[in-house]
């Protein structure tokens, strides 16, 4: 397993792209997962400049991770999706980056549980779009499995992947309330899912139950030699990026190190 710093914390304002790219590279992160809101609006010379400083810093960069797959209740931004997917295609080519991060519809608004088949389907017809484009732009879709979104459980992840039957669709696993609402064990969710990991999401959760099931995951991936990225995106307790990316690290290392 390698290590990724997730500059979605830098996300205030206050941070510019290089400074989240030197925090990380301080720190001694093996890459850097890049927040979109830098590169949104950035034309093709920003961008260059932007990779040239992570390649200048010794940091790979396996993920961009922008706002995408927000496919609302009202069903009313559909194509603004569909646009922001095609945009950060071209951000990926322009940056040579091989991985985007979705999230799967919906968030905090329905969960896969409650969500009705009119709302799947207009999930589903929108992730089909991602997956044409995906295959063409020859990058791969990392979907979030966030809480309160389709893809919170086994069974709603294993539906939108049987629906949008497409090797471009892959998971940016995270822990959230994924072992209560699949009513699995984390073993047993890792044996189901572990072919279509990408990459992880490490959190330290002041919740000792929730940090007993990163670890199990943490030891599934250690026993299998998962050598994808994990990107430490919250600590609980901790507010600014830089405290967050250095304890995040530190209990990540330990944890690693533990199992």
């Amino acid at each position: 397993m390698k290590t990724c710093c997730c500059t979605i914390a830098c996300k205030s304002g206050e941070w510019t792209a290089e400074q989240a790219i030197d925090l990380a590279a301080r720190l001694g992160f093996d890459a850097v997962e890049l927040w979109g809101g830098f590169l949104e609006k950035a034309d093709a010379d920003r961008l260059t400049q932007i990779r040239a400083a992570c390649d200048q810093a010794g940091l790979a960069v396996p993920l961009i991770s922008p706002y995408m797959g927000f496919f609302d209740l009202g069903k009313s931004n559909y194509q603004d999706m569909v646009e922001q997917c095609a945009r950060f295609i071209e951000v990926a080519r322009v940056m040579r980056v091989r991985q985007l991060r979705s999230f799967a519809g919906f968030v905090c608004e329905i969960s896969s549980a409650t969500c009705d088949d009119a709302n799947w389907g207009y999930v589903i017809n929108g992730f089909l779009e991602y997956a044409a484009m995906a295959e063409q732009g020859d990058v791969d879709i990392l979907i979030e499995t966030h809480k309160e979104s389709l893809v919170d459980s086994v069974q709603g992840i294993e539906k939108l992947l049987r629906a949008v039957p497409s090797r471009r669709m892959r998971l940016n696993l995270q822990l959230d309330d994924m072992v209560a609402l699949s009513n699995m064990e984390p073993e047993a969710i890792w044996q189901r899912l572990k072919d279509r990991v990408a990459h992880f999401h490490y959190r330290w959760w002041a919740d000792p139950v929730k940090n007993e099931q990163t670890k199990r995951w943490l030891a599934c991936m250690k026993r299998d030699g998962w050598d994808g990225f994990a990107s430490i995106e919250y600590v609980d307790g901790e507010e600014t990026a830089d405290r967050i990316a250095g304890v995040g690290l530190d209990r990540l290392r330990e944890d690693w190190a533990s199992v």
